[in-house]
């Protein structure tokens, strides 16, 4: 299957959406630069954030379905949050760069986000863990995107998957846009 790439439409921002355009690569050897479209996802990030953030080139899985979801947080025990579901259920999961605003490519930050499915048989292979974080994700090298539970609504938390201890998590915010906006912009490495 050809890559797909995600690219923000700044163009279709209008209340608290985001709106990406999915596109395959035609797969045509005399044809260069050209692409088709394939699917449209509004993605719900808050204005603000999609002034400082935008999603560069995102792989995604396949979506995942209401009972797969139901059946993953019966599992783990925990209700994923409402904009992590959509997004399970809109596109399955992601592998990109995201970019701060005016950044180019190699600027932001990678995030991984493991298809839902995938999230309990994540969580057994990784039993050293600090139970109160699920992991959903990685930015593809030592770090770990975990939901942290011991918040009441969880927040976003990126710890080292060396421990995934507590000790060492950043914060990475509350919601799924802020999470985002915190990977392309690095924030959760700053001074307190």
């Amino acid at each position: 299957m050809a890559e797909r790439i995600g690219q923000l439409r700044p163009d279709r921002l209008g209340g608290d959406h985001v709106h990406i355009e999915w596109f395959d690569p035609i797969d045509d050897p005399t044809v260069t630069d050209a692409w088709c479209p394939y699917i449209t996802w509004t993605f719900g990030i808050a204005p603000e954030v999609a002034t400082h953030a935008h999603l560069g080139r995102i792989a995604s899985g396949p979506r995942a379905t209401p009972a797969e979801v139901a059946d993953v947080e019966a599992t783990l025990g925990v209700a994923l949050p409402d904009d992590l579901t959509a997004f399970y259920l809109d596109l399955g999961g992601a592998d990109g760069e995201v970019l701060p605003e005016g950044a180019g490519e190699g600027e932001g930050g990678w995030v991984i986000l493991h298809p839902v499915v995938e999230l309990p048989d994540r969580a057994a292979a990784s039993a050293w863990r600090d139970p109160r974080f699920v992991v959903v994700g990685t930015d593809g090298g030592a770090e770990a995107y975990a939901l942290d539970y011991d918040h009441e609504p969880p927040r976003w938390a990126v710890v080292p998957f060396v421990d995934l201890d507590a000790a060492h998590a950043l914060d990475a915010g509350a919601t799924l846009a802020e999470f985002v906006r915190a990977v392309a912009c690095r924030s959760f490495w700053a001074e307190p």
